[in-house]
């Protein structure tokens, strides 16, 4: 008996120990990134950046893509490149400026054409500081707290018989993440995340062509820095969400506004 119960008493502490070394490992899971592991995002001269919907002038200034990003479904598995509709995404900024390019399969005008529906292109989360301290965790499964804003980004139309024809359009949502309460459930947690509208921060490309805009298979879209609280350089936490694949699909990418 005495045998049996020393068995049980180190179980336990090796037990204990596990869980310990799990707890810890969780808290240092929150992986501080140097400016080293950041992707560079180049300053370009103000009017470098036309919004048009075209590439060109990325080319031009010599920006492409960001490379190496990891696309993941809801279950943390490799998402199905095939499909999903957001094929690669540019950054760059300006003095006034932040500016996103995206190569979409199929483009706004394509797939309205082809389904007449609207629908929903992206979220786009943004760290605009780089900072664990300021900002509201995502998630309840995100792997650090800093969130501060969300683009939400919609497609849908304009027009009909009485005011012209009917018009794809793509519009962009700003919206600055309030707080978030993470709550203690059965099977695991639950989230409940509270905005705010940022004013002046929705733009459509029917009525802010020089905010957003659209042209065969890019979407292109420009963000007022001031809407961002960004004072630059800095560095920046971002994640994207394909709405549009299946399953939907994230990728997430650290960067540094040089």
């Amino acid at each position: 008996m005495l045998r049996k119960n020393r068995r049980i008493f180190w179980s336990m502490i090796i037990s204990l120990g596990c869980m310990v070394v799990f707890l810890i490992g969780q808290g240092a899971g929150v992986k501080k990134v140097s400016a080293e592991e950041m992707a560079p995002v180049k300053k370009l001269p103000s009017g470098s950046i036309t919004i048009d919907g075209s590439p060109h002038d990325w080319d031009s200034a010599g920006i492409g893509p960001l490379a190496e990003l990891e696309w993941l479904t809801s279950f943390s598995k490799p998402a199905f490149k095939e499909r999903m509709r957001i094929r690669s995404v540019s950054v760059a900024y300006d003095e006034n400026n932040l500016f996103l390019l995206f190569n979409i399969n199929p483009g706004i005008r394509e797939d309205f054409e082809t389904t007449g529906r609207t629908g929903s292109l992206a979220y786009i989360y943004l760290d605009s500081d780089g900072s664990d301290s300021s900002g509201w965790r995502r998630n309840a499964d995100d792997t650090y707290a800093g969130w501060d804003y969300r683009i939400y980004i919609p497609t849908g139309f304009g027009g009909g018989t009485t005011i012209g024809p009917v018009t794809p359009l793509v519009e962009y949502k700003l919206e600055r993440i309030k707080e978030t309460v993470i709550e203690k459930v059965k099977y695991g947690y639950k989230y409940n995340s509270e905005y705010e509208d940022v004013p002046n921060g929705a733009k459509s490309s029917l009525t802010h062509k020089d905010c957003i805009a659209f042209h065969g298979d890019y979407l292109e879209i420009c963000i007022p820095l001031v809407f961002l609280s960004i004072k630059t350089p800095t560095p920046m936490k971002i994640v994207i969400q394909d709405l549009s694949a299946f399953p939907q699909a994230e990728t997430r990418e650290s960067l540094l506004l040089q």
